[in-house]
């Protein structure tokens, strides 16, 4: 539970990453960006989105990445484009939930 405008930080290996698809612990299933919208009551009324899960929350959200050490010194650019198209260029999320 948050107050509103206080931010709570996850950081957890990101779907595409074989990382995290090679730990037993990681729970199922994995997380990736889209999970965060689901988490907006204003993404879910817009989307008319039937939530299985059963979501009240109402949080925006800011995602980053821990990108691949291999990408890590190349340019901005390049790592957004990796991160949109290479599957192991992001090896974790870091989203930052801010309490609406």
């Amino acid at each position: 539970m948050l107050k509103p405008g206080a931010k709570a930080t996850i950081i957890c290996g990101s779907w595409s990453a074989c990382k995290s698809m090679g730990d037993l612990a990681t729970h199922w299933p994995p997380v990736s960006e889209a999970w965060v919208w689901r988490l907006n009551k204003a993404w879910r009324e817009a989307q008319n989105y039937n939530d299985p899960d059963g979501y009240t929350c109402d949080f925006d959200h800011t995602v980053g990445y821990g990108l691949h050490q291999a990408i890590q010194t190349r340019t901005v650019e390049y790592q957004q484009h990796a991160v949109s198209f290479w599957k192991e260029a992001a090896q974790d999320l870091c989203i930052t939930l801010i309490k609406k």
